[in-house]
Formats: structure tokens, sequence, C-alpha cells
């Protein structure tokens, strides 16, 4: 879906924030403003965090200690370049109510 307007964004994320939708993917341009809608929609929401870089253990991990919480990822175009991070983030992405993540070292 394409979305064109801040506002309309803006409702997605609210809808996200609120439990209505499970999954929200947001693909753009930076500097559009993304990550201070969001940062400002979860300021008084517990959630997981991650911007950059992060492992794939530290990635299981931390999604185990925030399970039932918001996760948001943000900034993690290299996560897709790693075949196990990919793996974790599809699991994720599951569109079963109950997800079960999986990652045996």
């Amino acid at each position: 879906m394409i979305v064109r307007t801040f506002d309309k964004l803006a409702t997605f994320v609210d809808r996200w924030v609120s439990g209505t939708i499970d999954l929200l993917i947001i693909e753009s341009n930076a500097g559009l403003g993304k990550t201070s809608l969001i940062s400002q929609k979860l300021k008084e929401v517990k959630h997981l965090a991650v911007n950059s870089h992060i492992t794939p253990l530290e990635s299981y991990k931390q999604l185990y200690n925030y399970r039932d919480e918001l996760v948001w990822f943000d900034d993690v175009t290299m996560l897709l370049y790693n075949r196990i991070q990919l793996s974790i983030l599809k699991q994720l992405a599951e569109t079963r109510p109950v997800k079960t993540l999986c990652y045996y070292t």
C-alpha cells in the first residue's frame, strides 16, 4: 500500500500502537519524519527499539525479553543482508497470532 500523506501514516502508526494491526513495515526515503513520529507515539508505551545494528543472538534475547510488547526496528537495512537475522525477522513477521521464534546456536 502506498501512503502519500503524513496524516495517513500517523493513522497507521496509531493502529499499530493500539494493537489493531500486528505488523507495520514502513519503507521510504530518509528525512520524512518517520522516526520522530514513531518516537512520539511510543513515548509512553513499553517497547523495544532497535536502531541500526544488533546481532542475531542479541535480537533473539531482546525479543524474548520484550515478548508481548511492541518492537520497533529503525534504519536496519544492513540486518536484511544477514541471513540469520533475516530468518529471525521473517519468524517475527509471521501472520499467526502466537509467534514462535527459534535460534539455535
